[in-house]
């Protein structure tokens, strides 16, 4: 996972720590953002690179999709947007 900025940040939870690279320039969004069941979440779709910027929120893979993935895909995207804290929403 990917917040724009720059500091590594590291998280209670080593093996999401080793997992991840959370980088932010707002610390507190970071750990807002990545609360257990996020990291749980996360932890357990290892293969999704997040980045958010401002508003946008991408997800990244490192092939083409197939077209028969693209509708599980698209649901872990709403799970992902599901557990954003509701002050941070985006």
């Amino acid at each position: 996972m990917a917040l724009a900025g720059k500091s590594d940040i590291n998280f209670e939870s080593t093996a999401f720590s080793k997992a991840f690279c959370v980088k932010s320039s707002d610390r507190r969004f970071a750990y807002d953002v990545c609360h257990p069941a996020m990291m749980e979440f996360l932890l357990a779709n290892r293969d999704l690179v997040v980045e958010i910027e401002g508003r946008t929120l991408a997800l990244f893979f490192e092939e083409r999709l197939a077209p028969a993935t693209i509708e599980s895909n698209l649901a872990r995207l709403v799970r992902l947007r599901e557990l954003f804290p509701e002050h941070r929403l985006i």
